[in-house]
């Protein structure tokens, strides 16, 4: 086989593997019913699960090694392991399971994807990857312009939105689209805004960026629609003070610890009846905490009887690991501040990392399936190497 073959059967099964993780497309596993893609956030009683958590599971079989070799990854995966068994023994609260899985899924994926693509040319990666992020994104964007020509979808907010909570047709629910969908155009349009000063992929990233400014409005996702018209704010902001990235992640990460603090003592700050609630939660788990919860604080028995998330990524996992949950943020800050990364993207990693840490305050982004391996994805593709397999 030639190397220009090897070469097209390399690209082809790489976009194939990012088309998974970006694709919108969940599954519903109630067999009793077959295989569901329509169902969505309002089926309470079931659950959805991205493509991306099948393709990682494949994966993980072919790259164990890589994880039992990550010394820090293992010191994590342990001491939460050892706060799920006993959180399980002592008050058989399993919820502590579900953010356990979430917090090794990310860390996983991330680890897997970096081993993967550790020998390519991560600039080469970065434009498929923007490549197949623009494919979905238009893909969407016909489908849903068809749909409302058809009369098939009309929004209940503004009837002439051109934006549907589905993929390519009705029967394709996206299972987090008001939540954590936009997080795709968000990331597009930074990525779009970075190949038009670079002046690469130019036509393509002008409509992408037209695209995802129309179509997070109508999302009606208050972090990345607000994330998104601050961007021009955000890069003027970093030009001027020159922040690094290890700053940035410090000065989000203290800012979200803050005003969690801040709005668990003070909830009535706010009239918005839906942060309200929010606050509510925080202040009771804060207000009923007793010096053993410190070290245990799965054993607070209004966190052990909360039973949704705390709609706060931080307290999300801290009200469940404790002090081991630094083990988890000592991660995230090797991943977002690695110190080589690809130069031409640093930007984009100030701005991503600002919507991803400063997001931790209102909703969970990492702890989401969906997003979770995207942003893995993503990340490893920043991370430069050395030797590459071609260039």
């Amino acid at each position: 086989m030639t190397n220009f073959s090897k070469l097209k059967i390399s690209s082809m099964l790489i976009s194939l593997t990012f088309f998974l993780v970006i694709v919108p497309i969940f599954i519903n596993l109630d067999t009793s019913e077959g295989l569901r893609f329509d169902i969505n956030a309002f089926n309470k009683d079931k659950t959805s699960l991205p493509l991306s958590v099948f393709v990682i599971l494949i994966l993980v079989f072919f790259n164990i090694k890589t994880l039992l070799k990550n010394k820090l990854y293992i010191l994590f995966f342990f001491s939460s392991l050892f706060m799920v068994i006993l959180c399980t023994l002592i008050n058989g609260f399993t919820r502590i399971i579900i953010t356990f899985v979430q917090m090794n899924f990310f860390l996983i994926s991330f680890y897997i994807f970096k081993n993967m693509y550790k020998n390519f040319d991560k600039e080469i990666l970065l434009k498929i990857f923007f490549k197949i992020l623009s494919l979905v994104i238009i893909l969407k964007f016909v489908f849903d312009i068809l749909l409302v020509i058809q009369g098939s979808y009309q929004s209940t907010h503004l009837v002439w939105a051109i934006v549907t909570p589905y993929f390519i047709n009705e029967s394709i629910a996206i299972y987090n689209f008001y939540g954590y969908f936009p997080f795709v155009y968000y990331l597009a349009a930074v990525l779009s805004l970075r190949n038009i000063w670079y002046k690469e992929m130019f036509f393509t990233s002008l409509i992408i960026f037209f695209i995802s400014s129309y179509s997070v409005t109508f999302t009606h996702s208050r972090l990345f629609s607000i994330g998104f018209y601050c961007i021009p704010f955000l890069i003027l902001f970093f030009k001027i003070t020159k922040f690094n990235r290890q700053l940035i992640f410090n000065l989000c990460l203290s800012s979200v610890i803050f005003l969690t603090a801040f709005f668990t003592i003070y909830p009535f700050t706010v009239t918005e009846l839906s942060m309200f609630t929010r606050f509510e939660l925080w202040m009771f788990f804060f207000f009923t905490i007793e010096p053993i919860h410190l070290l245990f604080p799965f054993m607070n028995e209004y966190r052990a009887g909360l039973v949704g998330s705390m709609h706060n990524e931080l307290l999300e996992i801290v009200s469940f690991f404790g002090i081991f949950s630094i083990f988890f943020f000592m991660h995230l800050y090797k991943i977002f501040t690695h110190y080589d990364v690809v130069k031409k993207y640093k930007m984009i990693l100030k701005l991503v990392i600002f919507i991803i840490i400063c997001g931790m305050f209102i909703q969970m982004n990492l702890l989401n399936p969906y997003l979770s391996s995207m942003i893995a994805l993503f990340m490893s593709l920043t991370h430069q190497t050395n030797k590459f397999k071609y260039s």
